[in-house]
């Protein structure tokens, strides 16, 4: 088991590259993001596993309902914050494993300009700090031009509105 001492960027990359890598078909795009977390990967599960409350981690989410329980096949209706080119989404929760800290989810449809979203966020113990998220998404020619939505919406999934203590 690598310690935080030892990580190098090398074993940062194979658990990335073993969760995170998307076949993209013509018109798609991906991208993955990585957040050093300075806590116990208990912790930051006991936020990131909460697809019923994603606004408790993620500051563009204003609110979200979801009826019956946490688990795969379970759909939500997330609203998004103003200023957002968005204001709501439907995602389906499509893999949820409590062991290996891993979630999945894709979405469905909503006001948004997303088309074939999905995203996978991964935390991993042997590398204690280092929380992965990937995303696949198709591209419409409109998104483009200037800065893609999809940056937008990756940048802000690790801006904690909770303490963790």
């Amino acid at each position: 088991m690598a310690t935080m001492s030892s990580v190098t960027d090398a074993d940062i990359s194979e658990y990335i590259a073993r969760f995170h890598t998307h076949e993209c078909a013509e018109n798609q795009a991906s991208s993955v993001l990585t957040k050093r977390i300075r806590a116990p990967v208990e912790t930051v599960w006991s936020f990131v596993r909460r697809f019923d409350n994603p606004q408790c981690y993620k500051a563009f989410i204003k609110s979200c309902s979801m009826t019956g329980e946490l688990k795969v096949g379970s759909i939500r209706e997330v609203c998004v914050v103003s200023g957002l080119p968005a204001t709501t989404s439907t995602e389906v929760l499509e893999k949820f494993d409590e062991e290996n800290h891993i979630l999945s989810y894709r979405v469905l449809g909503g006001e948004h300009r997303l088309q074939n979203y999905s995203s996978i966020t991964t935390l991993h113990e042997d590398v204690i700090d280092v929380t992965a998220a990937s995303l696949m998404i198709q591209i419409k020619p409109s998104m483009a031009k200037g800065r893609p939505f999809v940056e937008m919406w990756s940048l802000n999934v690790y801006r904690p509105k909770a303490k963790i203590v």
